[in-house]
């Protein structure tokens, strides 16, 4: 995320959004890189948006960018199957890589000039060829290196968690950048968004049925054993895989046992 910064440094810009689910913090962390729920979860808002584009929009017209934002989220199954996940020690993963529901976004004037004129033509697009959905530094922070976003996650209670929404600006980089980011932010992050309500009836009903007693377990079971290790001991995995689930908990237990201390 710096190295997309023409400057090299990022600042904080546009406050902070702050709003509280009333689950558990776990059901936010693992949502972050479940691939296996977009298409579905958010239909009510990425496929509205496409078809809202599609009756409003002259063929010749620039698709605007809350549309770009939106539309990914309703991608086929095959699209987050290939975007792929990758997990590590003590928790952390992301999801995207090469592609991501960010890989196709417009360009914006100006800013490819910037990064050219700062790291050379190579290195930009080295920069350009590393598109991750979610970075999630477990159990408290996910950063979105491509749209500049960060979200911080404080448990407050075993049902109330507070999530805080950052974005930041690249230095260097067009204005027109921070404005995206923001726009990002405020639609997808902000407590009057139009993708979060989607997340959070699912975390609302999950606190509800795990307060039964009509089952034992919850399956994290989806392509186990699929997974390999890469040269530099990530766990890879297609994107529907549950690894990242498996990966965290298996960290919790060893935080909440001291095992291995």
């Amino acid at each position: 995320m710096v190295e997309r910064a023409p400057e090299g440094e990022l600042e904080i810009t546009g406050g902070v959004l702050r709003y509280v689910h009333d689950s558990n913090w776990k059901f936010f962390v693992e949502n972050l890189n479940d691939l296996m729920h977009p298409m579905v979860t958010h239909q009510s808002s990425s496929q509205t948006a496409r078809i809202v584009a599609r009756r409003l929009m002259d063929e010749d017209d620039k698709v605007p960018w809350a549309v770009e934002i939106f539309s990914p989220f309703s991608n086929k199954y095959s699209f987050f199957e290939e975007m792929g996940l990758h997990a590590f020690e003590h928790g952390h993963s992301y999801s995207g890589g090469k592609i991501s529901i960010h890989s196709a976004y417009s360009d914006i004037p100006g800013y490819v000039e910037a990064l050219e004129s700062a790291y050379g033509k190579e290195k930009t697009l080295e920069i350009f060829s590393e598109n991750r959905h979610n970075t999630v530094f477990y159990p408290s922070a996910t950063i979105k290196g491509p749209i500049q976003t960060m979200r911080v996650v404080k448990p407050l209670a075993v049902d109330k968690t507070l999530i805080e929404s950052w974005t930041f600006r690249l230095k260097g980089a067009p204005e027109a950048m921070t404005q995206r980011s923001i726009l990002y932010c405020t639609l997808i992050n902000s407590s009057a968004n139009l993708v979060g309500p989607d997340d959070y009836e699912a975390y609302h009903r999950l606190q509800c049925g795990l307060q039964t007693q009509g089952a034992d377990w919850v399956s994290m079971h989806r392509y186990m054993g699929e997974e390999k290790v890469d040269d530099n001991g990530a766990i890879t995995a297609r994107g529907t895989n549950d690894i990242v689930f498996r990966n965290q908990f298996k960290a919790w237990k060893r935080y909440m046992t001291a095992e291995g201390a």
